[in-house]
């Protein structure tokens, strides 16, 4: 059975979410699946299918690795 995260990206005052949520998604690995539920302000909520096997840990590294990237200087996120 897979599993659902929702994570959240927070970005800084100038942000704009929903471009932040394509990029963040098309980094993904190609197994995990993402919609966006939700761009209010600064911030995008996603949720994240991932396969059976991946633990949280693993989703949190992978979310940070993603958020790494240069286009992503100055945001953070949140998974639940």
């Amino acid at each position: 059975m897979s599993h659902i995260h929702h994570v959240r990206l927070h970005g800084p005052p100038e942000a704009h979410p929903e471009t932040a949520a394509i990029r963040f998604i098309a980094l993904l690995p190609a197994t995990w699946h993402a919609t966006v539920a939700e761009c209010q302000g600064t911030t995008a909520r996603l949720r994240i299918t991932t396969p059976p096997a991946t633990t949280p840990a693993e989703t949190n590294r992978t979310v940070a690795a993603v958020l790494a990237e240069p286009a992503f200087r100055h945001w953070r996120f949140t998974v639940q």
